[in-house]
C-alpha cells in the first residue's frame, strides 16, 4: 500500500494592504496557487473607507476569495505607512497559539513560489523541531528599498541574501510558530519594525542552533 502523508502544519499569511489592486490580485493567487492546502490568508486593508468595500466586493465577484481567506479591515486608518498595526490586529483577531501552526508576516505586493507552503511543511514537521525559518528573496525596488535600508544590490530584482540581521531582512522573508507569535504580537509601529517583530521572536528561542534554520532557495518576490 501506497503511504499517504498528511500534514499537521497549517501556514498562515498575514498581509497588510492599503488601497492596492492588481497586485493585491497577483499576490491571492500565488497563494491560491500552492501545492499545498494547508494555509490561511489573512488579508487586512488598513482603514474602512469606501476603497475597502469597493475592492472586497470586487475580489468576491471576480472569484479571488474563498473559504481560506478573510479580508478585514481594522476599525480606523492606522497613522503609519507601513501596516504593522492591522498586522497585530490580524494576530489578535485571527490567530491561535498552536505550535502546529506559523505565521509568515507579508505584504500584498509581494507573491510566493508554489512550491512554498509544502516546503514550509516538510521544514516545521518532517525535518524536525524548528521554531523560526528564513529564507532569501528577490527584491524588487533598486538598491532594495530606494534608501539605505538593504546592503546595495545589483539593480531592480536583484537578489537579496537575508541574514537575521537589522536592514538585512525583509517582512516576508521569515515563519515563526504561532506559539511564539502570539506572545509577542506586531507591536512596533516605526519603519524597521518587521526586524523588531523578528528580535522578539529570536528572544524566546533557547537554542538558537536547533530551532532556527535557513535556506538558500529564493521562495518569494517582494514586488
Amino acid at each position: 500500500y501506497d503511504i499517504i502523508y498528511i500534514s499537521m502544519i497549517t501556514v498562515n499569511f498575514v498581509a497588510a494592504t492599503y488601497h492596492q489592486d492588481l497586485s493585491l490580485k497577483c499576490f491571492i493567487n500565488s497563494i491560491k496557487a500552492q501545492t499545498s492546502d494547508n494555509w490561511r490568508l489573512y488579508i487586512i486593508h488598513d482603514g474602512e473607507d469606501e476603497f475597502y468595500h469597493k475592492i472586497k466586493k470586487e475580489l468576491e465577484d471576480q472569484g479571488y476569495l474563498n473559504d481560506q481567506i478573510v479580508f478585514d479591515h481594522t476599525p480606523q486608518k492606522a497613522e503609519n505607512p507601513w501596516g504593522h498595526l492591522s498586522r497585530d490586529y490580524a494576530v489578535d483577531k485571527y490567530l491561535s497559539g498552536d505550535e502546529n501552526e506559523i505565521t509568515v508576516m507579508t505584504n500584498a505586493d509581494n507573491y510566493y513560489v508554489p512550491i512554498f507552503v509544502e516546503y514550509l511543511e516538510q521544514v516545521f514537521e518532517v525535518e524536525g523541531y524548528t521554531n523560526l525559518f528564513y529564507w532569501n528573496c528577490v527584491h524588487s525596488h533598486e538598491n532594495g528599498s530606494n534608501t539605505a535600508y538593504f546592503p546595495p544590490m545589483t539593480g531592480r530584482y536583484s537578489l537579496l541574501q537575508a541574514q537575521l540581521q537589522h536592514a538585512m531582512i525583509d517582512l516576508g522573508c521569515v515563519a515563526i510558530r504561532n506559539n511564539i507569535v502570539k506572545q509577542i504580537g506586531f507591536k512596533h509601529e516605526e519603519h524597521d519594525g518587521d526586524w523588531f517583530y523578528f528580535n522578539d521572536a529570536i528572544s524566546l528561542i533557547k537554542n538558537p542552533k536547533e530551532e532556527m534554520k535557513k535556506t538558500n532557495k529564493v521562495l518569494f518576490v517582494h514586488n
